[in-house]
């Protein structure tokens, strides 16, 4: 009698989809907070914080999306990753494979983060009409 091996891959994704879940909305809460901060700093300027908040929210969907980008990708290839290793046929010590955070990206952001708050910080508060200044 032929005895035949099978291999198959459960599909538990209740835990998997909710910590997927759980990483997206905490990526998604920090940059709120984050943005949300140089746009209050920014509210103090009278006709500005239009464009500060446009500014920001721009940021806010660059630095959510390469996050959230980054950590699928990153979480997909550990499972994979483990997959392979499992199986007995993979050496674990190739990851070439492995995906690249954008750096890059993220540095441009942290910079355009640290300008924009910055000069949100610097900028004056108009004077109030009717008072002079004593």
């Amino acid at each position: 009698m032929l005895h035949l091996l099978a291999y198959a891959e459960g599909t538990d994704t209740s835990s998997s989809s909710l910590i997927t879940v759980v990483v997206a909305l905490s990526i998604v809460a920090a940059v709120c907070v984050l943005a949300a901060i140089p746009a209050a700093v920014a509210r103090r300027r009278k006709g500005a914080a239009e464009g500060f908040l446009a500014l920001m929210i721009l940021w806010g969907a660059l630095a959510a999306g390469s996050t959230l980008y980054s950590v699928n990708a990153s979480m997909n290839w550990q499972k994979e990753y483990n997959r392979r290793v499992m199986s007995g046929y993979f050496d674990p010590a190739d990851q070439s494979d492995r995906p690249h955070s954008p750096w890059l990206l993220w540095g441009v952001l942290g910079a355009a983060y640290v300008v924009t708050l910055v000069w949100a910080g610097k900028t004056q508060r108009p004077p109030m009409s009717g008072h002079s200044p004593s």
